[in-house]
């Protein structure tokens, strides 16, 4: 029956997170986000660490290796919390002069990423 499956994206979304979860190359090695939490250094590693309407710098990029499990790179980002800001607000400076409007590629973990705009 059409519609009763979810879209391939989803499916391959829902089954690389798990993969992530479990650690990075499919062994007991922990994930960027679980090492980040463990290392204790910046303010996040996750968005749900920050406030409403601001976003966590903290990326990686993971894509299934040719073995099997997963393989990531090393993480990016100064681990703080910074205030979203609007597309047509690039380049131009944030409310009460905190920084400027900067269009960012996150990963969060996927192989696919997404356009997002902080105060930085």
């Amino acid at each position: 029956m059409p519609g009763a499956r979810p879209p391939l994206a989803l499916a391959l979304a829902l089954a690389l997170a798990a993969l992530i979860d479990v650690g990075c190359n499919g062994d007991d090695e922990p994930s960027p986000r679980e090492r980040c939490a463990a290392e204790g250094i910046g303010e996040c590693c996750d968005d749900s660490e920050c406030a409403g309407g601001s976003l966590c710098d903290f990326d990686y990029l993971c894509s299934p290796a040719p073995e099997g499990g997963t393989e990531c790179a090393e993480p990016s980002g100064d681990r703080l919390c910074h205030r979203t800001c609007e597309a047509a607000d690039e380049g131009q400076p944030c409310a009460d002069m905190a920084g400027t409007c900067t269009r960012i590629e996150r990963f969060q973990g996927g192989d696919f990423g997404e356009e997002s705009f902080i105060c930085r």
